[in-house]
């Protein structure tokens, strides 16, 4: 039996190198990576489909090869092969990706605790065999989604993907540097904000156990650092057309991965798109297309018993979608002395709304018990850490306001928007289950809500920032970091 899987193994060292070549940064490079990988992935599981499960590593070798070639003829890297340090990014690049198989499969490494993972430990095999048996339907198949099943098929065999999601939990955490690098100065500057960050990430049971729970949990997490990353951007002005075509990458990877993430990520699919759609009509109109597109897909080929309006379900919610996004845009723009703009307070009176909505119709009492037993007693294995978590946001107050005040508007508006999709969402999944008088949390750490949490870490940074002080009030706008190797420069 081999410690690892060659296929896989090649084609994220081919999306690594070819990341490299886009970036021109080991971290960002990595995080592109992984995010391309499950996109990549979950296309050859789809094509193969139609040829047979036995080209699922061929057609996702194939395709990371033709990515590295495209971007090779597009940017024409000068010696980016020859310089020594980038050898020892795709050295250390490529022993993660082997050692974390190596060293899960030799120890026996592996936390599926809960159903959900189960089953998407048996769709993984049944893509891989090209047998049906466990395919979902109804509500089930969409929550389970498309993506993390696709990439558990890689794995050899009658096997899953072993070590895979451990470098989904180190693309979470290299994602979140990313933030507080483009939202500080230096590495000086942001490495009292990473290395806080990282006590509390590693002293915390309840996110620790991310890096082998088979759950799309720690996907988010790095999905919710990178959009933050693109935010940033967007209102320094500084999102080209690089960051553009990541931007549809990265939507178009929300809709292969669970089908409530279109909704999850409701938020930030609001922002940009309202941020673009008088400059950039195009990225605007991408962004809707990319995640929808990619959900319909899936789901018109592997869902059985689409568990709304039948077989045409998936295009008419699409296409309902569509509208509705457009006059949900439409309302949310003002006219400010003749020119359109928009205002982050829209976001925060949707979020206001959308809260109230669940608190009414929800069991608030036990769902607001529940979550403060998971929090603050233990029950959810957080420890100390939320306590922790609250002094630093408090803290935060007392020192001067070191970030910029758009950003944190933005930000703030997006994560109350964000936190209210969940918490809805969450109440929904138990309406769906039968239950009448659901709520939005149970307690302990297998409470989907509870481990939930961790997506929304990278909003942490920010406070984190505040309090150390470390970064002016202008900040950076990311353009030095990212030409010279990851360093940034005043």
């Amino acid at each position: 039996m081999n410690l690892f899987l060659v296929g896989p193994t090649i084609a994220l060292v081919l999306l690594f190198v070819t990341a490299m070549v886009i970036w021109a940064d080991p971290i960002k490079a990595y995080v592109q990576s992984m995010l391309a990988f499950v996109a990549f992935s979950s296309v050859a599981v789809l094509v193969s489909l139609i040829t047979g499960p036995e080209t699922i590593k061929a057609l996702l070798v194939s395709m990371s090869v033709g990515a590295l070639v495209v971007s090779w003829i597009l940017i024409r890297p000068q010696q980016f092969i020859f310089t020594i340090r980038n050898l020892v990014y795709l050295a250390s690049f490529t022993s993660l990706v082997i050692g974390s198989q190596m060293v899960a499969r030799t120890f026996g490494l592996s936390s599926i605790a809960f159903t959900d993972g189960y089953i998407i430990m048996l769709l993984g095999l049944d893509f891989q065999s090209g047998d049906n048996s466990h395919t979902q339907s109804g509500l089930a198949g969409l929550k389970r989604g498309f993506g993390l099943p696709a990439m558990q098929s890689l794995g050899s065999e009658g096997e899953y993907f072993v070590g895979l999601m451990p470098l989904f939990f180190l693309g979470a955490i290299l994602a979140t540097v990313w933030l507080v690098l483009i939202l500080t100065n230096s590495w000086a500057q942001a490495m009292p904000v990473v290395t806080l960050f990282l006590v509390f990430v590693l002293s915390t049971e309840a996110i620790t156990r991310h890096a082998f729970l088979i759950n799309t949990h720690s996907i988010a997490w790095m999905l919710t650092a990178l959009l933050l990353v693109y935010l940033r951007r967007q209102l320094m002005g500084d999102l080209d057309g690089r960051d553009a075509a990541g931007l549809v990458l990265l939507f178009s990877v929300i809709g292969l991965l669970r089908a409530d993430y279109v909704i999850l990520f409701g938020a930030f699919t609001l922002f940009f798109v309202l941020q673009n759609a008088a400059t950039r009509p195009r990225l605007a109109i991408g962004i809707i297309l990319a995640q929808g597109a990619a959900a319909v897909v899936w789901m018109t080929t592997t869902i059985v018993a689409f568990p709304f309006l039948g077989a045409v379900g998936p295009f008419i919610i699409f296409s309902g979608g569509m509208v509705a996004s457009g006059l949900v845009v439409r309302l949310m723009w003002v006219r400010k002395r003749g020119v359109s703009i928009y205002l982050p307070t829209g976001l925060v009176v949707l979020a206001s709304a959308l809260l109230a909505t669940t608190l009414i119709l929800s069991n608030t009492s036990d769902s607001v018990r529940s979550l403060a037993i998971n929090l603050f007693a233990g029950e959810g294995l957080w420890g100390f850490s939320i306590f922790a978590a609250l002094l630093v946001w408090v803290g935060s107050y007392i020192r001067p306001q070191v970030l910029d005040r758009s950003f944190i508007k933005n930000a703030a508006a997006v994560g109350a928007l964000t936190i209210s999709l969940y918490l809805f969402s969450k109440y929904g999944d138990g309406v769906g289950q039968g239950y009448s008088d659901s709520g939005f949390s149970r307690i302990g750490f297998g409470d989907s809500l509870n481990r939930t949490m961790v997506t929304w870490l990278p909003f942490l940074v920010l406070p984190l920032i505040r309090l150390v002080g470390t970064v002016s009030k202008t900040g950076t706008r990311d353009r030095g970091w990212a030409k010279r190797g990851g360093r940034a420069t005043r």
